[in-house]
């Protein structure tokens, strides 16, 4: 049987990036950072159009739809050209 510490320095000195390249059930942090970040900015250009599209509203019933106008096509844009990508 192998002592704690012997087995404790295998532990450490292993080469985890060969590891994972054989493993399927490894994560590998740069795609888990870049799907978090993806996420993070889709987040905020849904934001984005939210407000947009709401002071679009706003103006439309002083009048003016142009802003609402716009706030559509770049709601049609992003979902047929980004929204349906991954499909």
């Amino acid at each position: 049987m192998q002592s704690w510490t012997s087995l404790s320095q295998k532990i450490l000195n292993t080469d985890r990036t060969s590891q994972a390249a054989n493993s399927p059930l490894e994560l590998r942090t740069p795609d888990a950072n870049i799907r978090a970040m993806n996420f993070i900015y889709a987040t905020l250009v849904i934001v984005g159009i939210s407000i947009l599209t709401v002071a679009g509203v706003i103006l439309a019933a002083k009048g003016s739809p142009w802003l609402l106008l716009i706030a559509l096509g770049v709601t049609i844009y992003g979902f047929s050209k980004h929204g349906c990508a991954a499909h």
